[in-house]
């Protein structure tokens, strides 16, 4: 049995709240609670929930922006100087340099890499080439780009530094209908070229049929149905799913995955 890349274990993340009384322990908000489940390489595992569920919190426990509260997040081996984890954003223009050229801002994670100057601009111009765009771009600034665009310039600037786990923080939900498809495609693309394990933050159903291999729905912070996402797709258990599934009906039909 393989070593997973990523093994989390009973993770939970507790936010204090104002104490109201002069007793008594102070009062907490779980915004995550005794979530595990296990990532392996190439895998592709969905956190599916309503806003607010506590999947964003727990994308950031494990890119280590935070802390858990209990619980770990182990890793599994992996060569030297690997980066475990980078991640992608609903709207990558705050996260760019807007008085940046964006291939300054692209190469921003090899800045303390020992790559040789010539083997940084290799690297830069084959990945804009994987996510579909000229070299050239990397001489214009943020603004010049569509969302669409500034989108597959965040998935090159995450995998600069060839991770093994890429999070991607609801990738879709700030484009037009027609780009989704677009981003989706080139993540199940991006993921299998570089054998990444990808965990998709999501709302979206039509997303999660796209890309993923496996699924977890959360709710209130707590996990409510795991499996594969063929299997929950076609018979969700939990009422919370099956209300996501609900909605995902009432939408146009957007993205034509079977």
């Amino acid at each position: 049995m393989s070593v997973p890349v990523l093994d989390v274990r009973g993770v939970s993340r507790l936010y204090p709240l104002p104490q109201r009384t002069l007793f008594g322990a102070p009062p907490s908000f779980a915004a995550v609670s005794d979530i595990s489940f296990t990532l392996a390489d190439g895998e592709c595992l969905a956190i599916v929930g309503e806003s607010g569920c506590g999947k964003s919190t727990l994308a950031r426990l494990i890119a280590g922006l935070d802390q858990p509260s209990a619980g770990s997040i182990l890793w599994g081996p992996m060569p030297p100087d690997t980066v475990r984890v980078q991640m992608v954003f609903q709207d990558p223009y705050g996260s760019f340099n807007p008085r940046r050229k964006i291939g300054w801002s692209l190469l921003e994670p090899l800045h303390h890499s020992p790559l040789s100057p010539a083997a940084r601009l290799a690297r830069l111009a084959e990945l804009l080439s994987e996510v579909g765009l000229p070299a050239d771009v990397a001489e214009r600034y943020p603004h010049q780009f569509s969302g669409g665009q500034r989108q597959r310039l965040a998935l090159a600037r995450a995998l600069m530094p060839r991770p093994r786990l890429l999070i991607a923080d609801e990738p879709t939900s700030a484009l037009d209908l027609s780009v989704q498809a677009q981003i989706l495609a080139l993540l199940g693309e991006l993921r299998t070229r570089h054998k990444l394990a990808l965990l998709l933050i999501s709302h979206n159903l039509a997303a999660v049929r796209a890309v993923a291999d496996r699924m977890m729905v959360m709710a209130e912070g707590k996990s409510v149905e795991q499996g594969l996402s063929r299997d929950i797709l076609k018979h969700p258990q939990h009422f919370i799913t099956q209300k996501l599934f609900e909605a995902e009906l009432a939408l146009p039909d957007l993205i034509l995955f079977s």
